[in-house]
């Protein structure tokens, strides 16, 4: 059956519910609105407002019903009823708690991934820049090769300051005094 089929039989229904609501309430045809306004009920979808309305004049009755006789069908079904909808509600609450932990625990771990992965990208660009740092130094020892084979002059020094530079030391290199085996 199309979707619109079932959507013209439930407001069919709906209405049809509504109007044997108010006729069970006592409620005239033309005088809804005013019987909703007078309880201070909200109006919102009328279909729903004056199904909830004859359901609720149903079951005060069924409880005034129960009241009067204990042992009768209506308090059982007042009982039956009851137990209904607190069963729903503590299954509807089991589900939110549910939820909410499925929730906080999903928010822990994009926490952990972003740590983790934010760690990843540091130690990644920290390869790369000693990547880059090993080859400026290799660079630098390729040129000075190079040099000393075409017996061009070279600085050693400036070597080990490129060098240096390239892998991140500053300043000239420290002269290492070597004390002498006595």
């Amino acid at each position: 059956m199309a979707d619109a089929e079932w959507e013209r039989r439930i407001d069919t229904d709906a209405a049809g519910a509504a109007l044997l609501a108010d006729a069970d309430a006592g409620i005239p045809k033309g005088k809804k609105l005013a019987a909703r306004r007078a309880k201070d009920e909200p109006i919102g979808d009328p279909i729903r407002a004056d199904i909830i309305s004859g359901i609720r004049n149903k079951i005060t009755k069924l409880v005034n019903a129960a009241r009067r006789d204990p042992s009768s069908d209506a308090s059982q079904l007042v009982e039956a009823l009851l137990l209904h909808q607190m069963t729903t509600m503590e299954f509807r609450e089991a589900e939110v708690r549910q939820v909410l932990e499925e929730q906080r625990k999903r928010r822990e771990l994009e926490k952990k991934y972003q740590s983790e992965h934010r760690k990843v990208l540091v130690k990644e660009k920290e390869l790369l820049l000693k990547r880059e740092q090993l080859n400026a130094a290799r660079k630098a020892v390729k040129e000075a090769q190079t040099a000393e084979k075409q017996g061009r002059p070279f600085d050693t020094r400036e070597v080990v300051e490129r060098i240096s530079a390239a892998i991140g030391l500053t300043g000239p290199p420290e002269r290492r005094v070597e004390p002498r085996a006595s």
